[in-house]
C-alpha cells in the first residue's frame, strides 16, 4: 500500500512539474503566476489572499474559516472556477459588508484564499495537493475538510462552505 502511495506522489510530481507554466501559454487569458484568481470584467473588487502551501497554517491562523483554491494557471477547469471562486469572495464581502452595516459585529473571520500550485508545485505536493482544482477549508490555520468537487461547484456553495 505504501507502495502505491510513493507511486502516487511521484506520478503526480511529474505531472505538475513538467507541464509548462502559464507565461509558456501564449493564448492563456489568465493572470500570472503568483496572481490569486481575479473577478471577471465587472469591475468588482475581490479579497482573495494567496498563501504559501507550506505556510499555510501560519498565514490562516488568524481567521476562524478559510476555503482554500488550490489551481494551476493552465488547468482549463481551473480557468472555469476562477471567476466563481472570484464572485464568491466578492459575496463574502458584501456579507461582511452587511452584517457591520447592520450592527452585526461578527466575531467570525472569514476569508477565501488561494494557493497557485504551478508556481508552488513541490510545495503543493508535499502538503498532500495531487490534484487541481481543489478546494479545502480550514479552521483557526488547520486543514479540516476537503470542500468541494468539480463540477458543482458555484458561488453560493462556496460561500456557504466559509460560513459553515
Amino acid at each position: 500500500m505504501r507502495a502505491n502511495s510513493l507511486l502516487t506522489t511521484a506520478v503526480v510530481s511529474c505531472l505538475l512539474l513538467s507541464i509548462p507554466p502559464a507565461s509558456a501559454h501564449p493564448a492563456s487569458h489568465l493572470s500570472g503566476a503568483a496572481d490569486p484568481p481575479a473577478a471577471e470584467s465587472s469591475g468588482t473588487s475581490v479579497n482573495i489572499i494567496h498563501v504559501n502551501p507550506l505556510q499555510i497554517e501560519r498565514d490562516l491562523r488568524d481567521y476562524d474559516t478559510a476555503i482554500v483554491f488550490y489551481y494551476v494557471d493552465y488547468c482549463p477547469v481551473c480557468a472555469q472556477l476562477r471567476p466563481v471562486y472570484a464572485k464568491a469572495s466578492y459575496l463574502l464581502q458584501q456579507q461582511q459588508l452587511d452584517e457591520t452595516l447592520n450592527g452585526e459585529t461578527s466575531s467570525t473571520r472569514r476569508v477565501l484564499a488561494a494557493v497557485n500550485c504551478g508556481a508552488n508545485a513541490r510545495s503543493c505536493i508535499r502538503t498532500g495537493v495531487t490534484r487541481v482544482p481543489l478546494f479545502k477549508r480550514f479552521r483557526n490555520g488547520g486543514r479540516i475538510s476537503e470542500v468541494l468537487r468539480y463540477p458543482r461547484v458555484n458561488a453560493q456553495m462556496l460561500l456557504a462552505a466559509v460560513n459553515a
